[in-house]
């Protein structure tokens, strides 16, 4: 009678195998994430963007944009406090009745300085400001 004998892999091949794949690991990971990052950073400049168009509709509408403490809200919620929108869009500037957050899942920032927008994202780091995402558009 022949006995077959299976055969498994050594510790010392699990090792190796183990290794080879924290390398692999090690190479690719920071890449990945850093595409990750990249792609966020993309996702907020667009929708500053497009929040940016959306304040400039309302502008067109009432002759000023909303005052900070207005905030984006104004563009979802007709405004009770001064300035109030003499023309404010039935419906809003805004589909779907919400302002979105950052891709950290953050509010953006929102000022009004004199008729000069500041509009933000305090980035991937809030605590810094060398990586805030943002545009501003001046009223004239």
């Amino acid at each position: 009678m022949k006995h077959h004998l299976s055969r498994g892999f050594t510790l010392i091949e699990l090792m190796v195998i183990i290794l080879i794949i924290g390398l692999l690991a090690g190479f690719v990971a920071p890449n990945v994430f850093q595409v990750g990052e990249s792609a966020k950073i993309k996702t907020a400049g667009i929708q500053i963007k497009a929040l940016l168009v959306n304040l400039d509709r309302y502008k067109l509408d009432n002759n000023t944009f909303p005052s900070t403490e207005q905030g984006l809200r104004a563009l979802i919620e007709k405004p009770t406090t001064p300035p109030v929108p003499t023309s404010w869009a039935k419906g809003g500037y805004i589909r779907g009745k919400s302002i979105p957050k950052d891709p950290w899942t953050r509010e953006y920032q929102y000022l009004n300085s004199n008729g000069t927008i500041f509009l933000y994202s305090q980035g991937p780091n809030k605590d810094s400001d060398d990586d805030d995402i943002g545009n501003k558009a001046t009223q004239e």
